[in-house]
């Protein structure tokens, strides 16, 4: 699965439909700062996932997006590989 990719496609969502709070831990400045570090950051594939995971479930109980958004977005990444090309992802949890 293209993490990197569905973590996109999910902040792009949550940005676009306006309905994330400004702030805290649910809020859309958070999540986007989970994408640049996601970035940034080495990571292990497991943790991005999971991070994807948060990202997104943060984005539905804001009222951002629904549940079948999100498999919508999962599923138009589920094919395509991660791309590691440029960053080294650790086998670290």
């Amino acid at each position: 699965m293209d993490v990197m990719g569905a973590m996109e496609d999910t902040v792009r969502l949550g940005f676009q439909r306006g309905r994330m709070p400004d702030a805290g831990d649910l809020g859309y400045p958070h999540i986007a700062g989970m994408l640049i570090r996601m970035k940034e950051t080495q990571m292990s594939y497991g943790k991005l996932c999971r991070w994807l995971g948060w990202a997104q479930a943060a984005v539905v109980a804001a009222g951002g997006a629904t549940l079948d958004d999100m498999k919508q977005i999962n599923m138009r990444h589920a094919n395509n590989p991660l791309d590691i090309s440029n960053r080294i992802v650790s086998n670290e949890a």
